[in-house]
């Protein structure tokens, strides 16, 4: 699956995309990495994976099957959560299953440092919804 990115260039714009079955598979490797080194190199994979941004969507919240934001999320890392918010990814995604968000997963899993980052990008409908969902488990 792939993400729709617009770029601007110095004469046109163009489209890109970002690859994310690449970029899932290469969080997936992140969180398997033993050593900090062997991170490290996997962030910097993930920065070029995603250096033409994520497309912004105007209907908040957007459903998505595939969110590599709340897959970052269960890594623990704020790294690789802030690299992908910084390259736009949203964190105003809703699973179509579950109902889940990025939020949703930080706190479920007790990243803190994470969820309080994730909290201050999230829509005030989101939030709510979250909080419901975890009241409910």
């Amino acid at each position: 699956m792939y993400f729709s990115l617009m770029m601007d260039s110095d004469t046109s714009t163009q489209e890109q995309f970002i690859d994310i079955e690449r970029l899932s598979y290469a969080i997936h490797e992140f969180e398997e990495a033993r050593s900090e080194d062997e991170k490290q190199k996997i962030l910097e994979k993930i920065r070029v994976l995603v250096q033409t941004g994520f497309e912004d969507y105007e209907e908040e919240p957007f459903f998505t099957d595939e969110d590599p934001l709340s897959s970052a999320v269960c890594t623990g890392s704020l790294e690789l959560v802030t690299i992908l918010v910084e390259a736009g990814a949203s964190a105003n995604v809703m699973a179509p299953d579950d109902f889940t968000t990025p939020l949703y997963v930080a706190k479920q899993f007790g990243h803190t440092e994470i969820a309080e980052y994730i909290e201050t990008i999230t829509s005030d409908e989101l939030r709510e919804v979250t909080e419901q969902l975890l009241q409910q488990n």
